[in-house]
């Protein structure tokens, strides 16, 4: 039996390709956002200030800001979530008790947008609930979100989730 080496990695591309698959999020979402009539652009990181976010998008003179965060299957029970509890609209909105963070999350960003003025029931989820622990993700992600209006998350082969915190 002949022993080996382990393999070595280059630590300098792992850095580059994380780094060139959020440029490549980013640039989904933009031209997401112009096919559904918005002019949106990435702000690119050398021009950032502190606190901005990844993507600007106007419509009828409003401006929406947001975060993108890209993964290879780390938002994985985020979409389980979303897939086992999507209403006809395609919206989840919820909180887990009262005094908690309302969050509603969409596939369809029109949708979504729509639910901030019409969404009046919010699922509770029990504070013993299983669905608590995504619940505690998504707020920890909302603290990745800085400045930004909405959150996108987008995980490797699945659609960008919109999330939007009250």
């Amino acid at each position: 039996m002949t022993t080996g080496t382990p393999m070595s990695v280059d630590h300098s591309k792992i850095g580059k390709f994380s780094r060139n698959k959020g440029r490549r999020s980013e640039q989904q979402l933009v031209l997401y956002l112009a096919r559904h009539g918005y002019q949106a652009e990435r702000i690119l990181r050398q021009y950032q200030a502190a606190g901005q976010p990844d993507v600007k998008a106007a419509k009828a003179g409003i401006v929406t800001t947001f975060e993108m965060k890209a993964r290879k299957d780390s938002f994985k029970s985020i979409y389980a979530l979303y897939n086992s509890e999507k209403d006809a609209n395609s919206v989840v909105a919820f909180v887990t008790h009262s005094g908690g963070t309302p969050v509603a999350m969409s596939n369809d960003f029109e949708a979504l947008l729509g639910s901030d003025r019409t969404f009046r029931n919010l699922t509770l989820f029990p504070p013993n609930s299983a669905l608590l622990k995504v619940y505690n993700r998504i707020v920890y992600l909302n603290k990745l979100r800085q400045a930004a209006d909405y959150l996108v998350v987008k995980d490797d082969n699945k659609p960008m989730l919109f999330l939007r915190f009250w």
